[in-house]
């Protein structure tokens, strides 16, 4: 079985893999989350927002690495179909990893009507994010 993980390297120079995933209980809030090596919480203030915190082992936030991209999905619901109005994509907001070893993810709408609005995702179900980032340290 081929996990995807923190130590997990790409073919590039030091190009590290996280993976991991978020439960969501009502209105976005979070529930649990399965991550090693970075936090997830609910943007304060921001409908379907979630900061991502790179953290080392001791917790401390890391900031010598460059976001490389990612991916995130929803999961979920068993037969129903998908709330309308929810939040069914992502999009990664503002990169501020070299700072302060945070990156952020937006959920939006995808209904053909407001395409591209800041939305929650679907009360109770849960996603998971793939991302890199690159040791900064390493030319």
């Amino acid at each position: 079985m081929n996990v995807l993980t923190r130590e997990t390297f790409h073919r590039s120079p030091r190009i590290i893999g996280h993976a991991g995933r978020v439960v969501l209980g009502a209105s976005g809030v979070i529930s649990s989350t399965d991550c090693e090596g970075f936090t997830v919480t609910k943007t304060a203030a921001k409908t379907g927002r979630y900061t991502i915190q790179l953290v080392d082992s001791l917790g401390k936030p890391i900031t010598a690495l460059k976001f490389r991209g990612g991916y995130a999905s929803i999961l979920g619901p068993d037969d129903a179909a998908a709330a309308a109005g929810k939040g069914t994509k992502f999009r990664w907001r503002a990169d501020t990893i070299a700072t302060n070893g945070q990156i952020f993810l937006q959920w939006q709408r995808n209904n053909g009507i407001t395409d591209d609005n800041d939305a929650e995702v679907e009360d109770n179900l849960s996603f998971d994010i793939v991302f890199w980032v690159k040791d900064s340290s390493v030319k």
